[in-house]
């Protein structure tokens, strides 16, 4: 079994065995009362779970270089609901509600920006716009005042993920994460550079000799990222009625995803020219 075998057999295994116990965690009894977090919660564990699908479809197709950004979103998700673990019943519920209406306006000021008034009246959003800019000034000022209770840094309405991620003892974690997926993310002359191999005189440019490494790696923290995530919201899950999971089947597969090695990001073959 070669090393990519080695993890996407496991990942595999998770999928199946966790597929029929996802369908208890898509089905959510809710009447607006308990706020959004629940939905936040049980969206995460879904949107990771799929693209745990989506990685190990980009890998069989020997396109693992394309799964890296899926691992930032999972990150940011299991820095924010380990904070949200960390707070109370109320401020949770109230910071959930805050982001949701805070994103909303964001969004919808960015899709008016975009085609300006007249379409967004076509596209039956103009009454939305209107309605989320009238409650943007008593968003930010609950912010602020959530902010001031949670010794948020000053002039700001929202946290950092860096606050985030000290906030729950994840800087680590954070430092290492943000920096390989940002290179994917964003534009990086390192990322594009090492694109070239040969020799002097005549170099190919292909993604394909980075295609192990970066499927290895989506495999590696797409696990572990899905892994730490469910083990942050497991606890309010099972309260909310949801069945105990596989507890052996889990610790089986990821026992065999924690015997791979990490994968690095960089590699002593790209930096021979350096010498």
């Amino acid at each position: 079994m070669n090393d990519i075998e080695q993890l996407s057999a496991p990942t595999s295994q998770l999928i199946n065995v966790l597929s029929p116990w996802m369908q208890h965690v898509r089905i959510l009894d809710w009447d607006g009362t308990q706020g959004f977090a629940p939905i936040l919660k049980r969206s995460a564990i879904i949107r990771q779970f799929d693209a745990l699908k989506v990685i190990l479809k980009l890998v069989s197709d020997e396109c693992g270089y394309a799964a890296v950004p899926l691992l930032r979103a999972a990150c940011e998700e299991l820095l924010w609901l380990s904070y949200f673990h960390t707070l109370s019943t109320d401020d949770s519920k109230l910071l959930a509600e805050l982001l949701v209406k805070r994103g909303l306006l964001e969004d919808l000021e960015a899709q008016a920006g975009e085609v300006g008034a007249d379409v967004m009246q076509e596209l039956g959003l103009l009454a939305q716009l209107q309605f989320h800019r009238t409650q943007e000034s008593a968003i930010t000022d609950k912010l602020k005042e959530l902010g001031k209770r949670l010794s948020w840094p000053k002039n700001r309405t929202v946290p950092s993920t860096w606050f985030i991620a000290k906030a729950t003892n994840s800087e680590k974690l954070y430092s290492f994460l943000y920096h390989a997926t940002s290179r994917y993310v964003h534009f990086s002359p390192v990322e594009l550079g090492r694109r070239g191999w040969g020799r002097p005189g005549r170099l190919e440019i292909a993604s394909e000799p980075y295609e192990r490494i970066w499927a290895l790696f989506s495999l590696s923290w797409g696990t572990r990222l899905f892994g730490l995530t469910l083990n942050a919201v497991l606890e309010d899950f099972v309260a909310q009625g949801v069945p105990e999971p596989d507890h052996k089947g889990l610790q089986t597969t990821f026992e065999a995803i924690a015997d791979v090695p990490l994968i690095p990001i960089i590699t002593p073959e790209e930096l021979v020219w350096q010498r």
